[in-house]
């Protein structure tokens, strides 16, 4: 009886184990998506800049929270107990896109 009782908490527990990694491997997939189209996001920063570099000043206010809002993911993602490297290549760019915008921006006025 023990026996049977103990085959059955195993094969619960490798069904769990099954259903865990695979929304192990489906939570990793969207963290890399999101983290491309978050770069995709800062990476759209570059006609902005480039109109300031013609001469042709933008609002700064929009990049300057940008590069806010990545410094705070980016020290968010190294500050977990296991770093969360998806969220942290996803928003580095927004600091360095951010700021580079605002830069320019302020030079050409």
């Amino acid at each position: 009886m023990d026996a049977q009782k103990n085959d059955k908490l195993e094969d619960i527990r490798e069904a769990r184990q099954e259903i865990l990694s695979g929304e192990k491997r489906s939570a990793i997939m969207i963290g890399r998506v999101a983290s491309l189209f978050t770069i995709m996001m800062y990476v759209s920063y570059i006609p902005q800049i480039m109109a300031n570099l013609q001469g042709h000043p933008v609002n700064i206010l929009q990049p300057t929270v940008a590069a806010f809002n990545g410094f705070l993911w980016c020290a968010y993602a190294l500050n977990k107990r296991h770093r969360d490297w998806a969220v942290f290549i996803g928003n580095f760019p927004g600091i360095i896109f951010g700021i580079i915008t605002v830069v320019t921006a302020l030079l050409a006025h």
